[in-house]
C-alpha cells in the first residue's frame, strides 16, 4: 500500500513538472556540484530540524517495535493516525488568531493583549479538553476505525 501511494505520488508529481515546464517553456539544468554543496552546508540546520521532528514522530513504532508484538503495532500505527491530525490543532488556531491579533498589535489597540490572554487561555483548555477526550476514547476510536475490540484482540 505503501509502496503503491508513493509511486503513484512521485509518477502524478513527475508528469506534472513535465507539463508545467512545457507549458511555462521553462528550461531547466543542472548546476555545479560545488553549488549543492554550498546549498547543502547553508541549509544543514534545517534538514537536521526536519529529520529530528520526524524522528520524534515516527521513532515511537521503531522503538515499540522491539518489544511488541505485531497486533501492539498494528494498533499503535492506527491510533498514531487520529493522534498526527490532532497535532495540527494548535498551528489551525494560531492561524486563526494571528490574523486579527496582528491587526490589534498594528493598531497599538489596547485590546491586543486581552485578546491574546484570552485566545491562549481557551487555546490551551480546548486542546485539554480535546486530549482528555481522545485519551478517554482512544479504545473505542481505534475500534471504530479498525472494525475490532481493542482489549479482547489485544489479550489473543
Amino acid at each position: 500500500m505503501n509502496f503503491a501511494l508513493g509511486t503513484s505520488g512521485l509518477l502524478i508529481n513527475l508528469l506534472l513538472f513535465i507539463y508545467i515546464r512545457k507549458a511555462l517553456n521553462i528550461r531547466v539544468r543542472l548546476q555545479s556540484f560545488v553549488k549543492y554543496q554550498k546549498i547543502l552546508v547553508e541549509n544543514s540546520t534545517l534538514f537536521f530540524s526536519n529529520l529530528t521532528s520526524y524522528l520524534s514522530i515516527k521513532g515511537g513504532i521503531f522503538i515499540l517495535n522491539f518489544f511488541a508484538s505485531a497486533s501492539i503495532l498494528g494498533m499503535y500505527s492506527v491510533a498514531e493516525r487520529p493522534i498526527a491530525v490532532l497535532r495540527l490543532l494548535p498551528s489551525i488556531l494560531i492561524q486563526s488568531v494571528f490574523p486579527r491579533a496582528a491587526k490589534l498589535y498594528q493598531e497599538k489597540s489596547p485590546t491586543f493583549f486581552p485578546y491574546v490572554r484570552k485566545s491562549v487561555i481557551l487555546g490551551v483548555l480546548g486542546s485539554l479538553l480535546v486530549s482528555i477526550a481522545t485519551f478517554l476514547t482512544a479504545p473505542w476510536i481505534i475500534g471504530a476505525l479498525t472494525g475490532k475490540d481493542l482489549y479482547r484482540d489485544w489479550e489473543t
